[in-house]
């Protein structure tokens, strides 16, 4: 994964990682055609702890397209990324969804994302075949949240398989796999969760060293987890707002 580089090692000791936990109902897609104002993250997240918004002409609940994204999303290389996030842009926002819009010319450039990385409680990871979840919020420009979406899955799997094929010394462990996402799209951007197996091992301990290593930059001490954002050197990603919404938006999308 793309991470900051190495600063000095924190001697603080660090909390056990709070967990994402998972219900038994499916997590749906939501696709909003306003900005989630819903979210305030300023310590309170009421409308969030009571569930999902009701479904009306702004607010669109679907997962006919899951299955579809995770396949491309699994089978993605840096060859055809370009190709992949043109195929997954109708997927995330079909047409003729107002968030529906194809790549710039020229791909997709410019990418501003924060991931947090998280574990699932033991009795949540037989049930969900996955280990991990990490929760994302990527800013994108006006009218292009869909693509920069699409962008960020394909590279975030890329990203991992590379970490795996090169570190990996557990052949018990397979290959990273998106087991399941659900997201939250609007004009400004995409904010969700990303289930993985344990094929991430690699990856979510680099996350780990690096949040010990340089936790001004890759830990939440509000969470106890690690962070890492694309780019690196980019504050806004790291600030409390951002990092606030990717975790309160995990939460919310597996009905914790």
């Amino acid at each position: 994964m793309d991470m900051p580089a190495d600063a000095p090692h924190a001697n603080t000791p660090r909390p056990t990682p709070r967990y994402i936990a998972m219900s038994e109902t499916a997590t749906p897609i939501l696709r909003l055609m306003r900005p989630p104002s819903f979210i305030e993250f300023n310590g309170s997240a009421s409308r969030l702890a009571l569930g999902f918004p009701a479904e009306d002409n702004d607010v669109v609940f679907s997962d006919i397209n899951a299955r579809r994204i995770g396949d491309i999303v699994n089978d993605t290389w840096s060859d055809c990324l370009n190709e992949d996030v043109d195929r997954l842009i109708p997927l995330i926002a079909p047409p003729p969804s107002p968030l529906y819009n194809p790549a710039p010319p020229g791909g997709v450039s410019g990418v501003r994302v924060v991931f947090v990385w998280a574990t699932l409680r033991r009795s949540d990871r037989v049930r969900f075949s996955s280990h991990y979840a990490i929760g994302f919020h990527v800013k994108a420009p006006h009218h292009h949240a869909a693509a920069h979406l699409a962008y960020v899955l394909g590279r975030f799997s890329i990203n991992v398989y590379s970490d795996y094929v090169q570190h990996n010394t557990d052949e018990s462990v397979s290959a990273p796999l998106l087991k399941r996402l659900s997201y939250l799209l609007y004009d400004g951007g995409a904010l969700g969760v990303m289930l993985y197996n344990r094929g991430l091992d690699v990856s979510y301990g680099d996350a780990r060293v690096a949040s010990e290593n340089d936790p001004e930059n890759c830990y939440s001490e509000e969470f106890h987890i690690p962070i890492t954002t694309w780019p690196a050197a980019d504050p806004t990603m790291r600030d409390a707002g951002a990092v606030h919404s990717a975790m309160a938006a995990a939460r919310m999308l597996v009905r914790t």
